[in-house]
């Protein structure tokens, strides 16, 4: 009989966000802003696993984007 043996794995520590100087007065950024959080603001309680809200394309930008939503009650 063959025993699997365990063994634990220490991964770095993730690298800090680099600074990508993005203008948050351009239009685009503010049109893209705009979208996402009405996107957010759609996800509701009975958007489940087996229920994710599903937008495609919702920046018009990329014909193969798409945005899942799903609730969750952790932070």
């Amino acid at each position: 009989m063959n025993t699997l043996t365990t063994t634990s794995v220490v991964l770095p520590a993730p690298r800090p966000a680099i600074n990508q100087g993005i203008d948050i007065n351009n239009e685009m950024v503010l049109n893209h802003t705009a979208i996402y959080e009405n996107c957010l603001a759609q996800v509701t309680q009975e958007n489940t696993v087996e229920n994710a809200l599903m937008l495609l394309d919702p920046y018009g930008t990329a014909p193969l984007s798409a945005y899942a939503g799903v609730w969750s009650l952790e932070p």
